[in-house]
């Protein structure tokens, strides 16, 4: 029998990086890369480490866009987390949210809605309010 070996589980109480990418609803030639770090101090570096690669290795000069940013506290912790989205022309293989020693978590959830009610912004908060269910 295979061995299983169980998948390392990333608390939302202890710093980390969580993302996802999707295609871009704003242009069909894009994708887009939602970032949230989830850390005390250092938030901003951490995601400038991160996004270096998308910023540099785009080797046709397009640049990539920040397209929205937001920031916000974990309930009952002295966690604060931040919140980019970006749009590249790269492809999501070329992505790896590496540049920093924090677990990391690939969030399928991580997306924008199409119906309203619900935003981008809104789920990062239910996620780290733990009175709401994400």
């Amino acid at each position: 029998m295979p061995k299983i070996i169980p998948r390392k589980m990333v608390l939302r109480t202890k710093p980390h990086v969580r993302w996802n990418w999707q295609p871009s609803p704003d242009n069909s030639e894009m994708v887009r890369y939602h970032l949230v770090v989830v850390n005390n101090k250092d938030r901003e570096q951490t995601m400038d480490k991160m996004t270096w690669g998308l910023r540099f290795s785009v080797l046709d000069g397009t640049a990539i866009d920040l397209i929205k940013t937001a920031e916000g506290k974990v309930l009952n912790t002295n966690l604060r987390w931040l919140y980019h989205a970006y749009d590249s022309p790269l492809r999501p293989k070329l992505l790896r949210p590496y540049g920093t020693s924090l677990p990391k978590r690939l969030d399928p959830r991580l997306v924008e809605r199409k119906r309203s009610g619900l935003s981008i912004v809104d789920y990062i908060e239910r996620i780290y309010d733990f009175t709401m269910k994400p």
